[in-house]
C-alpha cells in the first residue's frame, strides 16, 4: 500500500469502516485515504444510504470532523487533503453543519478560500504553468469542479465533471464567471442523489458565458454533443447518458484526459 500523494509506503489504519474499506493515514504527509477504493457500485449504494456529507454520514464525521485527526494535524491541516469513500477535499479545522440541508448542503466558502492558498503554497514552491490548472472529479467531485469553473474561473483552465451540482456552491446559474472556462461534462439523466435537473441550467449558462451557440453536433464518445460556436480555446462538451443513475461513466476517463490534453 502506497500514499497516493507522496508514493510513501508507511500507512497507518485510523478507521475501519466495517463494509470492507479502511480509512489510512500517510505517516509522511498526512493524507487520509479509503482503501481500496470503492467502485462506482459501492459509491451509488452509499449515497443512497446516508445523508452525504450531512451529520449523519459516518465518513463526514471522520474524515471532515474527526477531532483525533484535527487535533493531531493542528494547522497543517488545512492544507491536508482528505479522501473518505472517493470524495477530495481540504482538511481543516472541524466543520460545522453545512448550510442548507442533506444532499443539497453547500459547502462554506472558506473551503475555496483553502483551495486557493494550497495554489498559492504549491506555485511557491514549484515551478508550475498556472495557466494549465484543471478540474475534474465525480459527484461531490464533480460538483467542486462546476465550482472551479464558475467562481474560480481566474484559475482553472478547463474542467471535467461528472454527475456534479450546485452542491458545492458553483454560481454559474445566477453570476456570470470573471472568465471563460472550457467544459467537458456528463451526468445520466436517472440519477437521483444529483438530479441533472439541477446541473442543466449550470450548462446552459456556461453554454452561453463561452459564446456558443445552442446547436450542438455528436462528438465521440457517444452520447456526448459539443456545442458550436464557442470562444476559440473555450469548447463545451454535454454527454447526458439516458437512464443511468448517480454512477461514474465508463468512457469519462479517457474522455476527460484527452479533453485536458488539446490545452498543451
Amino acid at each position: 500500500m502506497t500514499c497516493l500523494l507522496c508514493v510513501g509506503e508507511k500507512m497507518k489504519k485510523v478507521h475501519d469502516h466495517g463494509d470492507g474499506h479502511a480509512l489510512f493515514r500517510c505517516v509522511a504527509c498526512g493524507l487520509l485515504q479509503t482503501v481500496p477504493m470503492p467502485d462506482a457500485v459501492e459509491l451509488d449504494a452509499y449515497y443512497q444510504k446516508y445523508d452525504v456529507m450531512g451529520e449523519r454520514d459516518p465518513y463526514y464525521r471522520e474524515a471532515w470532523g474527526a477531532d483525533a485527526l484535527v487535533s493531531v494535524e493542528g494547522r497543517e491541516a488545512r492544507k491536508r487533503y482528505a479522501w473518505a469513500k472517493g470524495v477530495c477535499g481540504p482538511l481543516g479545522r472541524r466543520r460545522r453543519r453545512p448550510v442548507g440541508r442533506g444532499r443539497e448542503a453547500r459547502l462554506p466558502v472558506r473551503h475555496l478560500r483553502k483551495r486557493g492558498a494550497i495554489n498559492a503554497e504549491v506555485e511557491a514552491k514549484f515551478c508550475t504553468d498556472k495557466s494549465r490548472y484543471f478540474a475534474t472529479g465525480f459527484s461531490y467531485g464533480g460538483s467542486m469542479s462546476f465550482t472551479a469553473a464558475c467562481n474560480m474561473s481566474d484559475i482553472f483552465r478547463a474542467i471535467g465533471a461528472e454527475s456534479g451540482s450546485t452542491v458545492s456552491g458553483a454560481t454559474c446559474a445566477t453570476k456570470v464567471p470573471a472568465r471563460k472556462v472550457a467544459i467537458w461534462a456528463t451526468h445520466g439523466d436517472a440519477d437521483t442523489t444529483l438530479p441533472i435537473k439541477n446541473t442543466t441550467p449550470m450548462i446552459d449558462a456556461l453554454v452561453k458565458d463561452n459564446g456558443c451557440t445552442t446547436t450542438t453536433k455528436p462528438v465521440d464518445p457517444s452520447p456526448c454533443v459539443e456545442y458550436q460556436g464557442c470562444a476559440a480555446g473555450y469548447p463545451v462538451i454535454w454527454c447526458v447518458r439516458p437512464g443511468d443513475p448517480h454512477a461514474m461513466a465508463s468512457f469519462a476517463p479517457d474522455a476527460i484526459t484527452k479533453f485536458f490534453k488539446q490545452f498543451f
